[in-house]
């Protein structure tokens, strides 16, 4: 699965959190394919400072698998370099695993 969350107790996931509005989360709901390319689950966060947030994000379905488009992959990149976090080691090697998973179904 591209841009996923998948639950392993050894990894960590780095991003970003945000503070959004209603409407913000509808648009999200939008792009992100709501409900059936994704579903929205709520997680602990450990922010940098150590503190720990409860926070709302997008899982993929089952059964949902279709390979990103070159504008998610560029927004999902973009998104990482904004925030100094390296994409390299997280999201090409996503974009890796997905791209093999769809040629092989």
């Amino acid at each position: 699965k591209f841009c996923d969350i998948v639950p392993d107790a050894s990894a960590r996931v780095h991003g970003a959190v945000w503070d959004i509005t209603g409407a913000d989360e509808k648009l999200l709901d939008v792009y992100e394919g709501y409900p059936k390319q994704y579903t929205k689950v709520k997680v602990s966060v450990r922010l940098g400072s150590g503190e720990t947030v409860e926070a709302m994000t997008y899982v993929m379905v089952d059964g949902a698998l279709e390979f990103p488009a070159e504008e998610y992959t560029a927004t999902v990149i973009k998104g990482y370099n904004d925030h100094g976090i390296p994409h390299e080691q997280y999201v090409d090697a996503a974009v890796e695993v997905a791209r093999s998973m769809v040629q092989e179904s």
